[in-house]
């Protein structure tokens, strides 16, 4: 179903439903990497969750930790399952063979997993390819490289402010 909506020129939209704010920020940038979706929303509560499936009909990705909203969570999956049944959900588990109820159409992840599993994950739910995204290896596909930049007044200091933390460069010593 999602080839068809994306050929269809379907606007693909993503629901994050998490109690935690820092994974929903960190959620969004694996949704956004894993496929092409035009907006991902955020839910923090069952009350939020409640609210964006009230002013949002079409969703083809929902990313549930049923856990943060405590008792509500299996109600929750129902309640996704029953609302959006043809959309890609992916249930995020807080240990190895947690119990979240029998959802056929669910991939279950680790709310631990790395980058590369969370977007196998997610890839996996929408039915799309793996290849490049993690299904062999958790290596990136092409290198990245992290750069330091420092400015001329720095290079003459004898450390470096990085948003306030020092790191202070050892001298050598000439013998």
């Amino acid at each position: 179903s999602w080839d068809i909506n994306q050929q269809r020129g379907c606007t693909m939209k993503a629901l994050i439903v998490d109690g935690e704010e820092l994974i929903r920020l960190s959620l969004k940038e694996v949704i956004s990497v894993s496929s092409n979706f035009q907006e991902i929303l955020e839910a923090g509560s069952q009350h939020e969750f409640l609210a964006r499936t009230a002013s949002h009909d079409e969703l083809s990705l929902i990313v549930v930790h049923p856990s943060s909203l405590g008792n509500d969570g299996a109600d929750c999956l129902r309640l996704v399952q029953r609302l959006y049944p043809d959309a890609a959900l992916v249930a995020m588990l807080d240990r190895e063979g947690q119990n979240v109820g029998d959802l056929g159409n669910m991939v279950t992840v680790l709310r631990n997993a790395s980058v590369g599993q969370m977007v196998t994950a997610i890839r996996r739910a929408l039915k799309l390819p793996l290849d490049g995204f993690g299904s062999v290896s958790n290596q990136p596909s092409r290198p990245y490289s992290c750069l330091l930049y420092t400015s001329d007044a720095a290079d003459e200091e004898d450390s470096v402010d990085l948003g306030g933390r020092r790191i202070i460069k050892k001298k050598k010593n000439k013998r």
